[in-house]
């Protein structure tokens, strides 16, 4: 289990790796957003205030805060312009004043002229002038709008009021945070975005953390594991590194399987061996009872001791073979000799006598090379007449011979139909690749040669089809008109894979169906590519990505880093 972890603890260090580094990124961030409206900066001290934000209060806050002020300046807007009506009407400010003299000059006038008719005249002036005090004071004020006026401005003193409160109930949930103090005279939604954004980055931090705590106590019940693993296996260890420990573990149990698998064969040949000395135990008994009955046996024959009775049985061994081989040399030179013995007992039972004398010895010495030759003579034509008889068998008899021709014919009839039904496939194929070559090459090669010429800056500008049928591709050179073959020795490495590119992409823009563009792949085809090519290259991937998906394979950084120049991408790291 520890080992098959390795993968796992390996992937966990990058994992911490990779958290550590959005950390510091999302803290970088977050110094540099606080910068932008917090007086001094960020500090430490800062989060739990920004923590203890109450968001849908301070949403509230500044709505109120929004609408308190609206409509403040809507009655201040008010206000202004009845103050700006009323200074344009100052006719009515004269009216209590005239009518004021007039009662004073007709009570004079009364006073003075008694009742006459220019008292009566003087006291009509003074009720005229009366009436006209009471007038005013009844309708003039409501025409000057003073009364409005008052209620107006009293209006506009709690509008100022309830944007002081809601002023202030905003400074009290930002006063942990040292905001600047205009935008805390005029909140506005802006502030709740720069704190939604501050919280945002605390949160990551902590997403982060609490996944750096996760992995870290994972890591340490792996490291607790592979130690117990390795204090039960009794090995000991000097790193404090785990995968290294793990590597530890993981060779001595390749050891450790080693052995085991040692120890498997010696049993499974322990197995073998304890077999085989169980049959030789069983053949040494059976020896051991065959050595006893031949000893049994020995006894039975005359001699001194046991080994006298073995030699004098081996010497009677041999003379029993020597005399075996004897009487099958008589019978293979005298084939009647059994007639011979019987008529050498018909006289030995009749009791002739042999008389051998030197001329009838002589004599029966000729008889006998006479008839051995023409026994030998006799002989090699029964040999010569065996081997003739022997070549005659092992030839082929005239049904077989026909039989065979038959054979031969029907297979040479197969053949033939085979042949012409391969002719036919061949002669089908080969149309069907001049139909295929007159609708689709001349697209292709126009399309690959634009290709080519694009990443070439002109050098190699059309591609063409050898003639008469024949395999392969020849490029034009714009320079001197040359058609030169497509293939190794002509072209360098770098120009048959531009021209096999160009071919790939033509082929994809032609075959894509009912113009839906089919994605790309590429595994490494810029590698043997120079500068100005490469940039030329991908330009035309640039384009290309821009109507289909292009997947580019490769394990070069310095490509990755060209690539990364020339536009934007999605980068996915493959795992070994």
């Amino acid at each position: 289990m520890a080992v098959r972890s390795y993968d796992r603890v390996k992937a966990d260090r990058d994992e911490l790796n990779n958290l550590d580094i959005d950390i510091k990124s999302w803290r970088e961030q977050l110094r540099q957003r606080a910068a932008d409206f917090l007086i001094g900066g960020w500090k430490p001290e800062y989060e739990d205030a920004v923590r203890a934000v109450d968001a849908a209060a301070l949403r509230a806050g500044i709505d109120a805060f929004q609408q308190a002020r609206e409509q403040y300046q809507e009655q201040f807007n008010r206000v202004d312009a009845m103050r700006i009506r009323m200074e344009a009407k100052p006719e009515t400010k004269s009216v209590p004043w005239l009518s004021g003299g007039l009662t004073v000059l007709g009570a004079l006038g009364f006073i003075l002229a008694g009742a006459s008719p220019l008292g009566w005249i003087s006291a009509f002036v003074m009720v005229l002038g009366a009436a006209f005090v009471l007038a005013w004071w009844l309708f003039g004020r409501k025409t000057t709008g003073h009364h409005d006026l008052a209620v107006e401005e009293t209006r506009l003193n709690r509008c100022k009021q309830k944007v002081m409160e809601t002023r202030t109930v905003i400074k009290e949930l930002l006063k942990d945070l040292p905001f600047a103090e205009q935008r805390l005279e005029s909140p506005d939604s802006t502030i709740l975005v720069d704190i939604e954004r501050l919280r945002d980055y605390l949160e990551r931090i902590d997403n982060s953390r609490r996944k750096m705590e996760a992995i870290l106590k994972r890591m340490e019940h792996h490291g607790d594991t592979i130690n117990g693993l390795l204090q039960k296996c009794g090995i000991g260890y000097d790193s404090e590194d785990i995968l290294e420990r793990i590597d530890i573990l993981q060779i001595s149990l390749q050891e450790a399987e080693q052995r085991f698998q040692n120890a498997e064969l010696a049993r499974s040949q322990l197995e073998d061996v304890q077999s085989r000395l169980q049959e030789l135990d069983e053949n040494i008994t059976k020896l051991e009872n065959e050595k006893n009955f031949i000893i049994e046996r020995l006894h039975t024959l005359p001699g001194k001791d046991l080994t006298g009775r073995v030699e004098k049985l081996m010497r009677d061994r041999e003379l029993a073979q020597q005399a075996r081989s004897i009487m099958e040399e008589l019978k293979r030179q005298y084939p009647d000799l059994d007639e011979i013995k019987r008529e050498i007992e018909e006289l030995s039972q009749d009791h002739e006598k042999w008389d051998i004398d030197d001329v009838a010895l002589a004599r029966a010495k000729a008889e006998r090379d006479q008839i051995d030759h023409e026994l030998n003579s006799l002989n090699n034509e029964i040999g010569t007449l065996k081997k003739t008889i022997e070549v005659g068998l092992k030839e082929v008899r005239l049904d077989e011979v026909r039989g065979e021709i038959g054979a031969y014919e029907d297979e040479y009839s197969r053949i033939t139909r085979q042949r012409d039904r391969i002719m036919l496939l061949k002669n089908l194929i080969l149309e069907a690749e001049r139909h295929f070559r007159e609708e689709h090459q001349p697209d292709i090669l126009k399309k690959a040669g634009k290709y080519l010429s694009i990443i070439t800056h002109g050098k190699y500008t059309h591609l063409f089809a050898k003639e008469d049928d024949q395999p392969g591709l020849m490029v034009k050179c714009e320079h001197n008109g040359d058609l030169i073959e497509v293939m190794d020795g002509y072209l360098s490495r770098g120009t048959l894979e531009q021209i096999y590119l160009a071919l790939r992409l033509a082929f994809t823009e032609h075959l894509d169906p009912g113009g839906l563009a089919l994605p790309v792949f590429l595994d490494e085809v810029f590698v043997n590519w120079d500068g100005f090519r490469l940039d030329s290259g991908l330009n035309l991937l640039k384009d290309m990505a821009g109507r289909r998906q292009v997947f580019v394979f490769t394990c070069h950084d310095w490509f990755m880093d060209k690539l990364a120049g020339k536009m934007d991408f999605q980068l996915v790291e493959l795992q070994h």
